[in-house]
């Protein structure tokens, strides 16, 4: 395994409405969704992966 792979040191929940999303916090001070989590709130957004694909390839 890679030893310069961040790790996480915080792990910690947003609640939003009724939605809840983890968020991890890594080593080197990044703060991160988890994929199922990120997937859960679009949903709760009303946007699908597509969409939100489109939105960040979209040239302005």
């Amino acid at each position: 395994m890679n030893d310069c792979l961040p790790k996480v040191t915080h792990e910690g929940i947003i609640k939003i409405e009724g939605l809840e999303i983890k968020v991890l916090t890594l080593d080197n001070g990044q703060r991160i969704i988890p994929e199922e989590d990120f997937k859960k709130a679009l949903s709760f957004l009303g946007i699908t992966e597509k969409e939100f694909h489109l939105m960040m390839t979209k040239r302005i």
